[in-house]
């Protein structure tokens, strides 16, 4: 098992698989000193609801995450103009979004499932870290469901990946906005995130750090689509973290698992695993970006296509392949809410045979085509 560190005068920067780093203190010094740039005003609730009501039949994104125990599922806030509190359709998105046993921490992941009013339907899964990352999941699957809408709004779908990109570079703006105006931490803290927007055999999805989107056939078992994680040891990623003055350092555990991290040259933070996340303005500084890779799939419906986005609860120890032929074996029999626990549990089981005790925070959105 990975140790933890944690101590009055340190700040947790990760919760994951291969434990935490720690950090005294949250700013770097030196050639780290933070540039201070012009700032958007962060988005208001008010505007936020504006949105849901003026562009969405139905939204709904994970409730606070504060009191919650190991396993206890994350409850739906609801909006939207349709007043309604399920998902429309006849096979509506299924999502779980449920507390590790890290009791320290609460529930980091979070989602967002909105119906657009144009038609598309956007799912969001986001995982956070560091001492807010709680704060910055909730936020960001609300603040780009919103910025998805209004990037979109008059634009062709050919134009719907640069309006993917504008998507995110607004949410990691109003984060650093909200975050310095209300007086909390986003420089040490982020979230990972992936987002699907699909509309009858179009899909497009777009994603930065580690959570992963990933599409499947139902009657075959094959893997059409995996995103592919942001980690530190990809060498295009590593690449331009060498050249923006930061390195990758890489840790062997007793039991052989390695952790690449990313860290300012010759100094001891940020210690990031991620090479692409929101949030960590300070990971920013040394190569870590908040740009998403964006992709967009066809697929032939008649083939009974599904989508799995999730958190790195679920990827950690279980791959593209084996999760999408174990969906498809079973879908049918058991139903997307069954097909889901499943997974969920047999995710836990390889938590407990590779890490003892600890599991980490897992969220699953499954969508039927």
């Amino acid at each position: 098992m990975r140790p933890f560190c944690a101590g009055a005068q340190h700040a947790v920067q990760l919760w994951g698989h291969g434990g935490i780093t720690c950090m005294e203190g949250t700013r770097l010094v030196g050639a780290l000193a933070f540039a201070q740039e012009s700032l958007q005003e962060p988005l208001t609730d008010e505007e936020l609801k504006q949105c849901w009501w003026e562009d969405t039949l139905c939204l709904a994104y994970g409730r606070s995450g504060e009191g919650q125990v190991a396993g206890e599922e994350r409850e739906k806030a609801w909006h939207g103009s349709s007043g309604a509190k399920h998902f429309p359709g006849k096979a509506p998105p299924v999502v779980l979004c449920s507390k590790g046993n890290a009791n320290f921490l609460p529930n980091q992941d979070n989602f967002c499932i909105a119906y657009l009013k144009n038609g598309w339907t956007l799912a969001i899964c986001a995982d956070g870290h560091g001492i807010y990352g709680q704060l910055i999941s909730t936020r960001v699957v609300q603040t780009l469901a919103y910025a998805v809408v209004h990037e979109l709004a008059g634009q062709e779908e050919h134009q719907f990946i640069p309006a993917l990109e504008a998507a995110f570079d607004f949410v990691q703006k109003d984060l650093h906005s909200h975050a310095t105006k209300f007086g909390w931490d986003c420089e040490g803290s982020g979230s990972a995130i992936a987002m699907a927007l699909y509309k009858g055999s179009t899909v497009f999805m777009a994603h930065c750090g580690d959570c992963r989107c990933v599409i499947g056939l139902e009657h075959t078992g094959g893997l059409v689509f995996a995103t592919q994680d942001h980690k530190p040891d990809v060498m295009s990623e590593q690449e331009r973290i060498d050249a923006a003055g930061g390195e990758v350092r890489s840790q062997i555990y007793p039991d052989g698992w390695v952790v690449h991290r990313v860290f300012a040259r010759g100094q001891e933070l940020p210690g990031l695993c991620k090479s692409r996340s929101l949030g960590d303005l300070l990971a920013k500084e040394v190569g870590v970006t908040a740009v998403p890779d964006v992709a967009v799939v066809e697929v032939k419906l008649a083939r009974k296509p599904f989508i799995l986005l999730a958190s790195d609860g679920i990827w950690e120890f279980l791959d593209s392949e084996f999760v999408v032929k174990a969906i498809a074996k079973i879908l049918a029999t058991d139903g997307p809410s069954r097909t889901l626990q499943k997974l969920q549990r047999e995710a836990r089981k390889r938590w407990r045979q590779e890490e003892g005790e600890t599991c980490d925070d897992t969220t699953a959105i499954l969508i039927r085509l």
